[in-house]
């Protein structure tokens, strides 16, 4: 804060708006400006033990500061900006997660329904977070959404020289918040049994024969028997 802002805060005439703090404004024309602008003040005590921040700090008072051409009162300005800098980390989601950093082409139209596009994915995935997810849930971003909830870990294995992917047991089913269904709360994992009971089978690619590995059948076979069996096979 520069100097001559320093000397004019504490004398500035200040009222409560809460019960921490209270706010002021004032025209004040720096000297390289071309003219005066509107400054809106808060500050806020600090307590006898309470470690003093660095930044924006004068005594006992802590201090924010706005400039600004709006005509709102004081508290309405501290409202206005502060509303504006939630927006950021919205932003900064839809650019890093969603992809929307780059504008894929120079058409006007494919442009439009890319970000219709985008639109849909973010209201799906905070619906699901508002719908399916307990509320400590529904802050978290989409990228640690990802990591949390969504990402399995596994192993690669390559036993008898056959490609196996392992994987852990899915963390949605075991750590899914509970889900608001009717007047209770059921856990995830008991609606896809009831699911699954109600009409729709349930595969288990775990049960030996229903996995994607293969099998090793025929391969200890002598060659004569390997042989005999592959002109077996073109007969069918």
């Amino acid at each position: 804060m520069i100097p001559v802002l320093q000397r004019l805060l504490p004398g500035l005439d200040y009222a409560p708006v809460s019960r921490d703090w209270e706010m002021a404004d004032f025209q004040h024309r720096p000297h390289s400006w071309s003219r005066a602008r509107r400054f809106v003040v808060a500050r806020q005590c600090l307590a006898g033990d309470e470690k003093q921040p660095t930044l924006f700090a004068l005594g006992r008072y802590v201090y924010r500061a706005w400039v600004t051409n709006l005509s709102l009162t004081p508290l309405g300005v501290w409202h206005f900006y502060d509303a504006r800098a939630a927006l950021k980390p919205g932003i900064r989601e839809l650019l890093e997660d969603y992809a929307l950093r780059k504008i894929p082409t120079r058409s006007f139209q494919a442009n439009a329904l890319f970000l219709e596009i985008i639109r849909l994915a973010y209201n799906l995935v905070t619906a699901f977070q508002r719908l399916c997810l307990q509320e400590s849930w529904q802050c978290l971003t989409l990228s640690k959404l990802r990591y949390k909830l969504f990402l399995l870990p596994g192993e690669l294995t390559r036993p008898q020289n056959r490609p196996v992917l392992s994987l852990r047991e899915s963390s949605m089913l075991q750590l899914w918040p509970t889900i608001s269904n009717g007047y209770q709360e059921t856990p995830a994992s008991d609606i896809l049994k009831r699911h699954f009971h109600a009409g729709f089978r349930l595969y288990d690619t775990s049960v030996p024969g229903n996995g994607n590995q293969g099998h090793l059948y025929g391969t200890d076979l002598p060659l004569k028997d390997k042989r005999a069996l592959i002109e077996y096979l073109k007969t069918l």
